[in-house]
């Protein structure tokens, strides 16, 4: 429990990272290909998600349990739930209550952000032993 400050501040980077990349990918395909913001918001899903999984295990949770492509399956199926809820609450956001789609995305990230660390810190690494 002792290293949780600079823990949750090395997660935070790296998920600001990946986080940055979804916005760069949700933007060139939203802008410039002329997807929906559910389609783009999908593929930008995926590839955030891989550059979040590589951070993460490199700066943050070094003691994982799987092996990095099982760990990217598995955190795209185990998050899998909280971003089909967060499709529904952006489709709502955007088409009922007429929110621009970067304030509801930025919305629903920030959400995903504490439900997904406390899964990738109970779930995805090797138990710790945590002296006091």
């Amino acid at each position: 429990m002792k290293n949780f400050p600079q823990e949750i501040v090395k997660y935070f980077c790296a998920v600001a990272i990946a986080v940055a990349l979804d916005f760069f990918v949700y933007t060139i395909l939203y802008y410039i290909f002329l997807l929906g913001a559910v389609a783009s918001n999908l593929l930008a899903f995926a590839v955030g998600t891989l550059c979040s999984v590589v951070l993460i295990r490199t700066y943050v949770f070094k003691d994982a349990r799987y092996t990095t492509m099982v760990d990217y399956l598995l955190t795209l199926l185990s998050n899998g739930w909280i971003y089909l809820l967060g499709m529904v609450v952006l489709v709502f956001l955007i088409e009922r209550l007429y929110i621009h789609h970067y304030v509801a995305k930025t919305l629903i990230m920030t959400i995903t952000f504490v439900l997904n660390y406390y899964i990738r810190k109970y779930v995805f690494t090797k138990k710790r032993e945590y002296v006091r």
